[in-house]
């Protein structure tokens, strides 16, 4: 069934998946999407922060013990159609992907300390999964991550992950190779 047929999705999904598209109507035609492309940042950090506050999307499928409503990822996959048909964007899947990668880690303390701030919208997340060759391995092992003033310095296999050119804080999982 396609996302859209009414019969694959429940009541709640639809009306979220209204709610969302007519916010995204009424605050993203074509103009104002061309000129927030044209911008440093690349998208609107009022409307980010809009749908993250007003809407809560920011945690969707965050746990409500950490802050997030607490929802599926079926009512994630809504969330992620509508902003993909509205062409949004802001760095919606990136925090969403980070959150998850938070979650299905299972360490607490990255749980309670990372968690909360996705969920309010206030750090960006991003998720990096390659080595140094842009090869990804399912090999286990820790990470340590320094911050810098413009970038995050992985070690394991001694890369950069440049930051998206946003001032907020970010909230990057990296799985990487063995350190030199």
């Amino acid at each position: 069934m396609a996302i859209d047929d009414p019969l694959a999705l429940t009541e709640d999904q639809r009306a979220l998946r209204d709610t969302l598209h007519g916010f995204l109507a009424d605050r993203l035609p074509p103009a104002a999407l061309r000129a927030m492309l044209e911008t440093e940042a690349g998208y609107s950090p009022d409307l980010h922060a809009r749908l993250a506050g007003e809407l809560g999307l920011a945690g969707l499928a965050v746990p409500e013990e950490f802050g997030g409503l607490g929802l599926s990822q079926a009512e994630a996959s809504v969330v992620h159609t509508e902003l993909g048909y509205a062409l949004y964007p802001g760095p919606y899947l990136s925090s969403a992907l980070a959150a998850s990668a938070v979650i299905a880690a299972g360490d607490r303390a990255a749980a309670e300390r990372w968690l909360p701030l996705l969920a309010d919208g206030s750090v960006t997340g991003t998720v990096a999964t390659a080595d140094k060759d842009g090869l990804w391995s399912p090999a286990t092992g820790g990470c340590t991550a320094a911050a810098g003033t413009s970038s995050r310095r992985t070690w394991r296999a001694s890369w950069w992950c440049r930051p998206w050119p946003d001032p907020r804080p970010r909230c990057s999982w990296w799985k990487a190779g063995p350190r030199d």
